[in-house]
């Protein structure tokens, strides 16, 4: 229990001490302090490590788990609600418990929980501790949350189910369980069919489009409680450990004309593929012939025809070196050699977004960026490695950082590298005159382009991690900073922003992906008069609709917003598409951060 235990204490050190504080150190903006007495840390940490210690157990679901005269209630058999979604192929059902369903001695079972949805033969099912809490005052009695999912081949099953736990001597068992509200989703057919092995015929190809360094280089440095090092066998050190959580990418192009869209791996370690489709539903790899197989640090891939000669060119954004831009020279890709007029291409890149900001004909770029490390503490010659920073900034953004160090805070505004906006001017870039209004100075995973506003200009929306994002109106070229006017008021640890028309009213609405965190939302609830600041960064996914008259109106996440669409983990960059055809925009959210080798997995759900 030594890891979790250190993880939950980590966790609620941050809600109550370090994250507390910023209500004392910001109590100008936030108008209260947070009371974490002796008492709720008590609390807090007991209930924390004994979810902790439920947790593994809840999922191995064993018979033990349960005492002999466990109490059963399932939901009522009748459905009180069923759905149909024609253009996808699926229907969407629910049940509830019946306020006088009476509880049946007899332990629970998937058939039983599952119940009037009918015998399934799972492929995977997943039990996870949502909330716990004592209820009584010896701490015999502790009383749980329990989701329950699972899928088959062509259904999810999921419910909500009310958990009472009773303390035997040393050992903690189930004397009740209460299946709350049950759903599921089927369909007549899967909806899409992993192929690769089938597309990619070529081994060579297949073995590296499957086979991650980066991955492989986390588990030998970082896993099984070992302290960080280069192990000798992989000698790049600027792999080391700067960009740990910075990762690749993949881009879709047509990079030949033929009407076929191709595919573009970026790398972490290695060279970048170029999967071009051959048109008779395989692929190739062929990254060399078109001067594309650049060697790694890769994180993004921009391609758009950014001299307007007709064809695809690239803005490569890489964080252990210096970005590139690389011109289509008639089917081969070039470095250009003096991209930049007045500066250089950036370092830390995490993502690129092009638009036409100033109306001129050309596509220009905003880059994002971020430090995974420090990095205040490096330029005033302190931590490990002082001189890392210096190389990636230049004398004037170094200077910056320092200065807006008064403003920093770890979790709620965190400094960073400045995003950068580059401006095109045909045959090169320049940083724009408006770059330093939207440099931001924060950690930002995705920034993202639309015209909000339907005045003809593209305004420009920022996902900050650890930090407020930032909306930016663009007045004919110049930016002006509307986050709190427009209504962009919650702080949430975003890492990504799409927009789209989801309502249908002819003006852009705006999905952010932020963090939901099941362990945040039980440990914020619990300590009285926190920062809301605090609370919010654990509400997961912003869904904010835009009413037409310069504001936006949140509508999702886990404080009670009625769509619900903010349950989704740890999320990436989640795109708006109409995935069944039928005029409406869905969600696709993709979610989760590294996933550990079954032996290292130390069962910790947050």
């Amino acid at each position: 229990m030594g890891e979790c235990s250190r993880l939950t204490r980590f966790l609620m050190v941050s809600a109550m001490v370090s994250l507390c504080s910023c209500a004392e150190d910001d109590k100008e903006k936030s108008g209260r302090k947070s009371s974490a007495d002796p008492e709720t840390v008590s609390s807090l940490v007991a209930s924390e490590e004994l979810i902790l210690e439920l947790t593994p157990r809840l999922k191995s679901f064993k018979d033990a788990l349960f005492t002999e005269n466990c109490h059963f209630v399932g939901v009522d058999p009748d459905p009180v609600q069923k759905k149909k979604y024609p253009g996808l192929g699926t229907v969407e059902t629910h049940w509830k418990q019946l306020d006088n369903n009476e509880p049946v001695v007899g332990k629970p079972t998937i058939v039983k929980i599952t119940g009037p949805a009918g015998e399934l033969k799972f492929m995977d099912i997943n039990f996870s501790l949502v909330s716990g809490k004592f209820g009584d005052e010896g701490g015999n009695i502790f009383t749980t949350s329990v989701s329950f999912s699972g899928s088959t081949d062509n259904s999810s099953i999921s419910s909500v189910n009310e958990v009472i736990w009773g303390r035997i001597g040393s050992s903690w068992k189930i004397n009740s369980w209460r299946v709350e509200r049950l759903s599921a989703l089927s369909s007549s057919g899967t909806f899409f069919k992993e192929v690769l092995d089938e597309v990619l015929p070529d081994k060579e190809s297949l073995s590296r489009a499957r086979t991650s360094m980066h991955w492989r280089i986390l588990i030998d440095n970082y896993f099984g409680g070992k302290k960080p090092t280069n192990i000798p066998k992989y000698t790049d050190t600027r792999f080391y450990p700067d960009s740990i959580n910075t990762h690749p990418s993949v881009s879709i192009v047509d990079i030949d004309g033929n009407g076929y869209d191709d595919i573009y791996i970026c790398v972490r370690w290695g060279r970048n593929q170029l999967l071009r489709n051959k048109g008779d539903g395989t692929f190739e790899e062929c990254a060399a012939r078109y001067g594309l197989d650049v060697s790694g640090r890769n994180t993004v891939a921009l391609f758009a025809d950014f001299d307007n000669d007709g064809d695809p060119d690239l803005f490569l954004g890489r964080s252990l070196e210096k970005s590139l831009y690389m011109v289509n020279e008639k089917g081969f890709f070039r470095a250009h050699n003096g991209p930049v007029s007045n500066g250089k291409l950036p370092w830390l890149v995490t993502s690129a977004s092009s638009a036409d900001y100033n109306n001129d004909g050309l596509l220009d770029i905003y880059i994002c960026t971020y430090s995974p490390l420090d990095l205040n503490t490096r330029l005033q010659d302190k931590g490990n490695a002082p001189q890392w920073a210096r190389q990636f900034l230049s004398p004037e953004q170094a200077q910056e950082v320092v200065k807006r160090k008064v403003n920093d805070h770890t979790y709620l505004n965190q400094i960073g590298p400045p995003n950068i906006l580059l401006v095109n001017r045909g045959s090169h870039f320049e940083i724009a005159p408006g770059s330093v209004s939207v440099a931001g100075y924060h950690n930002s995973f995705q920034a993202s382009w639309a015209d909000y506003d339907l005045d003809g200009d593209q305004d420009l929306y920022v996902a900050n991690d650890y930090a407020p994002d930032q909306f930016f109106r663009n007045d004919d070229g110049t930016f002006v900073d509307i986050t709190s006017s427009s209504g962009i008021d919650t702080l949430g640890f975003a890492m990504g922003a799409s927009w789209g028309d989801y309502d249908g009213d002819g003006d852009q609405d705006l999905y952010v992906s932020n963090m939901y965190s099941k362990a945040g939302r039980r440990i914020t609830a619990q300590v009285p008069g926190l920062d809301d600041r605090m609370s919010a960064v654990a509400y997961g996914n912003f869904l904010y609709r835009n009413d037409g008259d310069g504001g936006m109106k949140r509508l999702s996440g886990a404080d009670g917003k009625p769509v619900p669409v903010h349950l989704a983990g740890w999320s990436w960059g989640g795109m708006f598409t109409d995935f069944d055809n039928d005029g409406f925009l869905d969600l696709y959210v993709s979610s989760g951060f590294y996933t550990p080798p079954p032996d290292q997995d130390n069962g910790v759900d947050l």
